[in-house]
């Protein structure tokens, strides 16, 4: 293995939203987690030079770092391809102060197309401000992506979410699958409750007159729910340890970009660079994509497993396959 390609870059524990649907209201996350910043990019960027990327991310929202513009600026320095993940409701202060027109992308997780829905999702009245958000992205010529997680409880109104988003000008439109964030004793009921599977029988028919929509009014979805079936025709196709790994502001990585969080258990860069290929977290991982072991929670119920390798699950992540 030559190297990871990708750097996920969990910036900050602090969020200004408390979706139903995440890790911060759905397991647990530890909140005195330090921002990232350069000097731990720095690190990160010599030990691997193999890194072109970086997912400007996290279980908190990016913006509130403490430092985002500098840290943001010290990766365009050193050339990588950066995009980003916000909510956009801590973007004043910083629409000078990113260049914002160098990023490959930058994705508006807006969850909601309605007012009171989205106040009651994420527990703010915040919708117009991420209207007004993706009006500031648009001016700037940045590629604007839309994301909605969707789940048992609203698949029905991915049409309204697609009609937004060609409304509201978005470049392309990811509608995702309800992601596992708990594993309790009983399972993660809630999440069971939600997520979208091959059984769900009135998504599965609605599915092709869904899409059809989406192609008459011209909107580029990069991302469909990936409905969840049978572990033995599971093709695990997650390409995140092979790919890409991911970081907090302790040094701590994790090769699951959606799921599992930077921790005490998965590992410290401190490791050095023999990490890659020596990590016995990342190998875990890999062996579960491989076919070698079984898989286990949550990869048994994450879409990205259920993604044929080289497919969307690699390409928003800027990513080519790695030799291995």
């Amino acid at each position: 293995m030559t190297g990871p390609i990708q750097l996920v870059a969990y910036m900050t524990s602090r969020c200004n939203l408390r979706c139903e649907f995440c890790r911060r209201q759905r397991g647990d996350i530890d909140r005195k987690v330090p921002d990232v910043e350069s000097l731990l990019l720095e690190q990160v960027f010599d030990m691997f030079p193999s890194i072109t990327g970086v997912s400007v991310a996290g279980f908190g929202e990016p913006l509130l770092a403490k430092n985002i513009d500098e840290t943001i600026a010290y990766c365009f320095k050193q050339r990588k391809n950066l995009v980003m993940s916000t909510n956009g409701l801590a973007l004043e202060g910083h629409e000078e102060s990113i260049a914002w027109r160098r990023f490959l992308h930058v994705s508006l997780s807006v969850n909601e197309s309605d007012h009171e829905r989205y106040k009651e999702t994420t527990g703010v009245d915040g919708l117009e401000k991420v209207i007004e958000a993706a009006r500031f992205f648009k001016s700037t010529g940045v590629k604007l992506g839309f994301s909605f997680v969707v789940g048992a409880n609203n698949w029905d109104r991915m049409t309204e979410y697609i009609d937004f988003a060609k409304q509201h000008g978005a470049d392309f439109i990811a509608l995702f699958n309800t992601l596992p964030h708990y594993d309790g004793e009983g399972g993660d009921d809630w999440f069971r409750s939600r997520v979208l599977t091959t059984k769900n029988r009135r998504y599965m028919n609605s599915n092709e007159r869904i899409r059809k929509h989406a192609a008459k009014i011209g909107v580029t979805v990069s991302m469909w729910p990936q409905p969840l079936g049978d572990y033995e025709t599971c093709p695990r196709g997650c390409s995140s340890p092979f790919n890409m790994f991911g970081i907090d502001g302790l040094g701590r990585y994790t090769g699951c970009c959606r799921v599992l969080p930077p921790s005490d258990e998965t590992g410290n860069i401190d490791e050095g660079p023999a990490l890659w290929a020596a990590s016995g977290h990342l190998n875990h991982l890999r062996d579960m994509m491989r076919g070698k072991i079984p898989l286990e929670f949550p990869c048994t119920e994450c879409f990205g497993s259920y993604l044929p390798r080289g497919g969307w699950f690699e390409r928003a992540c800027q990513c080519v396959p790695t030799p291995r």
